[in-house]
């Protein structure tokens, strides 16, 4: 799988004594790295596979078996469904 195309964040050099802008800065630089591998975007992909995907006969039964809104399951016919 192809690895995502992140911003790195930037981070300073470090000041030779404590310097309270830096550390808020490196904190700034960690939180935005973090929100992006959080949220990633938009993925496209020229081959999928699903692999053990979990059967069942309607979205009802799939929230009984555990599923939540979003969750993608098959039923005993193959079609490909998403828990709404």
């Amino acid at each position: 799988m192809p690895s995502l195309k992140l911003t790195l964040p930037y981070f300073p050099q470090a000041p030779m004594s404590y310097d309270k802008k830096y550390l808020d800065s490196v904190v700034q630089s960690f939180a935005f790295y973090l929100q992006q591998q959080n949220n990633p975007g938009d993925s496209a992909v020229s081959t999928l596979s699903m692999l053990n995907l979990a059967t069942y006969a309607d979205n009802a039964a799939a929230v009984a078996g555990g599923l939540v809104v979003g969750d993608v399951y098959k039923t005993a016919d193959g079609d490909l469904k998403i828990v709404v």
